[in-house]
């Protein structure tokens, strides 16, 4: 027995179900929705239902309107980060989860002389940020895809500083992407993770999934990073400031 990707119902993909743009993306991409037998759905569900569901959606433009906002910059300027943690002298920065380049691209602008490497495990978002990359000519910005979400494509003990902005609390495995991070970075390096705070938050509404800063803190010490602070920048967010 097969069953088609493109009549799955609510119980058996609900992501998909409830986005309209999904069908019309893939006529779009002129992706062929082939018959996949049952028995194999559940591991597709379990390896690689985020891939599947990224590359057919490619990206929600409504997503992707409110990831470049100028308003979050109110709330959250990534450009802040650069004054309370400095990188090592040598070695390209990491931006990790990159998205649209909310801390990318403003930290290629600002350190023009340093190499930053935005990784990301959505395809559409790597290509979306090499374009904006290219049209803003920022050549010092460069694009990764994240193989798996553990799975950072760069070299031992090579970055000179690791971002993840609004990352953590999406992250399911968080302690192997955490000693992934601690892999990649020099010694001597930081690791900033900025993440909502748990509680509420004025003027926003409640509920979403949140991770205590208290709690991250213990993740990382946990990863074998030292000096673990947390810096009080922003008011929505926490701060987590490791050292490898």
């Amino acid at each position: 027995m097969n069953l088609r990707v493109d009549n799955f119902h609510e119980h058996s993909f609900p992501y998909v179900c409830h986005h309209s743009a999904w069908k019309r993306a893939c006529r779009q991409e002129h992706v062929v929705l082939r018959p996949i037998p049952v028995y194999a759905w559940e591991r597709v569900l379990i390896s690689s239902k985020a891939n599947l569901v990224a590359d057919l959606l490619k990206m929600d433009p409504a997503r992707i309107a409110r990831l470049r906002d100028p308003a979050r910059l109110k709330q959250i300027d990534p450009a802040t980060i650069l004054d309370h943690v400095q990188p090592l002298a040598y070695g390209p920065i990491a931006d990790v989860g990159a998205g649209v380049g909310f801390v990318s691209l403003p930290f290629a602008r600002l350190l023009p002389a340093r190499e930053i490497i935005a990784c990301d495990i959505q395809a559409g978002m790597v290509e979306l940020l090499t374009a904006d990359a290219k049209a803003e000519g920022l050549g010092n910005l460069a694009t990764k895809l994240m193989p798996g979400p553990a799975d950072l494509p760069l070299a031992d003990a090579s970055a000179a500083m690791l971002v993840m902005l609004q990352v953590h609390h999406e992250l399911d495995d968080s302690m192997s992407l955490l000693h992934e991070c601690r892999r990649i970075l020099q010694p001597g390096a930081p690791l900033v993770i900025v993440d909502w705070i748990t509680g509420d938050i004025p003027g926003m509404a409640s509920g979403g999934r949140r991770v205590a800063a208290e709690d991250i803190r213990q993740q990382v010490r946990g990863a074998g990073f030292n000096s673990v602070t947390d810096q009080p920048v922003y008011t929505a967010h926490s701060m987590t400031v490791g050292i490898a």
